[in-house]
């Protein structure tokens, strides 16, 4: 039970989420409890000392009340204070004890050391410094007072005590530096792990962003009541609703009684039950048209396996049914084709010592495709041969020719007139080649009536002809949706969105490279006025010269975008303070010196500008916008157009 108090009296404060108060409350933890022990010994020690004063005493006992004191702050979270009291009081305490032990030559001058060692820990190279330079200053002044007489006569007699003093606070000291430098490696490896681990993470979210940005199928989040929090452009495109219209609302906004109930039913029920339901529903677009669609529904759980939300992945299969329908349909007719192949006209074909063609058997089915009787095609090959479409006979012959040498086998489709009807159908033929024993050669074949079959292939070349024109139009309503979703529709700007997704990007590139990055934000002054007196067209006039204006002075690399109303932001990478201020201050004067002609009108305009740098007046985007814009006020409550530079408030 002792020991567990004890551990918990000693142990330091810990600050959730705040590594870096937890540190220096760590470190300053350690500094008081190690000047509790170091002035407790001595405190007892002194009594062996009969010619240490009562004051001695007394300084130690305002000692070790004031450390316990500072130490129920540090549990409190007042880290700062802490910090300044400890040096502060600490300085106080040595001064004081070498006063009245009448000499300079005392251990507590050793102390001295100790404080500096902490005041570097705590405030880094300006704590260094000012440290080094107050207790030069306090131990100069201690020896002149010394010197002058003005110290109490020295009571400080050579003993182990002094040994003592000075062996502990040399040991502290050391301890302490092995600390700091022990915390602040741990720190620095804690940190490149928590930098690289944010980096992966940080690609993996823009990878992500991007698939479901860019995803083909529609991306649909909601909470647990069904209500939508989120929606990704193919969703817009496929529904025609935009995001505003259905964030907040229920996917039943999409519903028909196309649809039948015990789907959802079945949906509710499987997902409630954290499986993922799949299936397909027949939905209502915004302009009052059908679509198909398929769909995959699960749940989205935190940390602890609880459900949160609910991810819908769905895709507009309207086309696809279609094409399944047709290709259905397609197969239908070649099922029936070759339920009927008896209706297929087979033949034997030969060549005679001549090399004329002829017929030497005809199927029943010949009549039925070609229009002439069998006995007529027997007698005549040529009466078939013309009924062969003309740009199909030299193909045709040529095969006959080739084949009676090569003994090859060949399948061609022709197209073909009845002979009664003069109806064009297409026909396809098989022949396979057969060597006589007397050396001459018979071909054996098969023609079968293949029109239907053609017609349906000819309708899915230009149903795919159509899905692929389809896609392609996608794909460029995509980019010219992503493009504009960036700029701003007026000036042709970027705007707010672009700027949120690129600057805390750059911002991170610059720290990493510590390069600095000036933000300027412009405002026109007096626009309201121009509105009321020339009119909103003419504002609209003002607004696109300023901008044109702006991105004359731009370079490559900077970001220039409308931040709302009459007010332009600029981003200048690797700019500083001087350097923006002058790039303003060029613009300021362009502007003031532009005339604007809008209805025999001429317009006069003026630009206030503010402007903030990192890393001198901020460490992040939104400091910086922020400090920007109370200079932005500044230059405005200074008389407007003019150029301020955030110096605090």
């Amino acid at each position: 039970m002792l020991t567990s108090r004890l551990k918990r009296w000693f142990a330091p404060p810990v600050f959730e989420g705040d590594l870096k108060r937890t540190h220096r409350a760590n470190i300053l933890n350690i500094i008081i409890i190690s000047s509790i022990l170091l002035v407790l010994p001595v405190f007892f020690a002194n009594f062996l000392d009969r010619q240490t004063p009562i004051r001695n005493f007394f300084i130690d006992i305002i000692f070790i009340a004031g450390s316990l004191y500072l130490r129920h702050n540090l549990h409190c979270g007042r880290i700062t204070f802490v910090a300044f009291s400890t040096l502060f009081f600490g300085f106080i305490s040595v001064i004081l004890t070498i006063i009245s032990d009448g000499t300079i030559r005392t251990p507590a001058t050793s102390i001295f050391l100790l404080w500096v060692v902490m005041a570097t820990v705590f405030f880094e190279l300006r704590g260094f410094i000012f440290s080094t330079i107050a207790t030069s200053l306090a131990v100069i002044g201690l020896i002149l007072a010394q010197q002058a007489g003005m110290m109490p006569a020295p009571v400080y007699t050579v003993s182990l005590i002094q040994w003592f003093v000075l062996t502990l606070t040399a040991g502290i000291t050391g301890g302490l530096t092995y600390v700091a430098y022990q915390t602040t490696q741990k720190a620095l490896t804690r940190a490149e792990q928590e930098i690289a681990k944010r980096e992966q993470v940080e690609q993996e979210l823009r990878k992500l962003t991007r698939a479901v940005e860019q995803s083909p199928v529609s991306i649909v989040i909601t909470n647990l009541e069904g209500l939508i929090e989120y929606v990704n452009p193919r969703f817009v495109q496929d529904s025609g609703y935009s995001s505003a219209e259905v964030l907040g609302k229920n996917p039943r906004i999409l519903k028909t009684d196309l649809t039948p109930p015990e789907t959802h039913h079945q949906l509710w029920k499987t997902i409630t039950a954290g499986k993922e339901w799949r299936g397909e529903f027949v939905n209502r677009r915004k302009d009052g048209s059908l679509y198909d669609e398929s769909a995959t529904i699960s749940a989205i759980t935190d940390l602890h396996g609880v459900v949160t939300h609910y991810l819908a992945v769905k895709e507009d299969i309207t086309e696809r049914k279609r094409i399944e329908q047709s290709l259905q349909e397609i197969r239908s007719r070649l099922h029936l084709l070759s339920d009927n192949l008896e209706t297929a006209a087979l033949y034997v074909y030969s060549h005679d010592v001549q090399g004329q063609p002829h017929f030497e058997y005809l199927s029943a089915g010949m009549e039925k495709l070609t229009g002439i009787k069998v006995e007529d095609g027997l007698r005549d090959a040529a009466n078939l041969h013309a009924l062969i479409l003309p740009e199909y006979r030299p193909r045709l012959i040529e095969l006959e020719i080739r084949s009676k040498g090569d003994l090859e086998s060949f399948e061609i489709e022709v197209r073909q007139r009845h002979a009664m009807t003069g109806e064009i159908h297409w026909a396809l033929l098989r022949s396979t080649p057969r060597r006589r024993p007397d050396g001459s050669t018979v071909w054996y074949g098969v023609q079968m009536d293949i029109t239907a079959r053609k017609r349906s292939e000819q309708l899915l070349e230009a149903a795919n002809e159509d899905l692929r024109r389809y896609v392609k139009e996608i794909e460029h309503l995509q980019a010219e949706l992503r493009e504009q979703s960036l700029h701003d529709p007026l000036t042709g700007l970027h705007n707010r969105r672009y700027l949120n997704e690129t600057l805390g990007r750059e911002m991170i590139q610059a720290e990493r490279e510590n390069l600095p990055v000036s933000i300027i934000l412009a405002d026109i002054d007096h626009f309201k006025k121009i509105n009321d007196t020339y009119g909103h067209q003419a504002g609209d006039i003002v607004l696109i010269e300023i901008a044109c204006l702006i991105k004359e002075h731009a370079r490559g690399s900077d970001i220039i975008c409308r931040y709302g109303g009459e007010e332009f932001l600029l981003v200048l990478l690797n700019t500083m303070p001087d350097a923006a201020a002058k790039r303003a201050d060029e613009i300021r004067q362009r502007a003031a010196a532009l005339r604007i002609h809008h209805e025999q009108e001429t317009i006069m305009v003026t630009i206030s500008f503010g402007l903030a740098t990192y890393p001198d007046h901020g460490t992040n985007a939104e400091e910086l916008i922020i400090k920007a814009d109370h200079a932005l006020y500044q230059s405005k409550h200074a008389g407007r157009n003019r150029v301020t530079i955030w110096q605090g408030e």
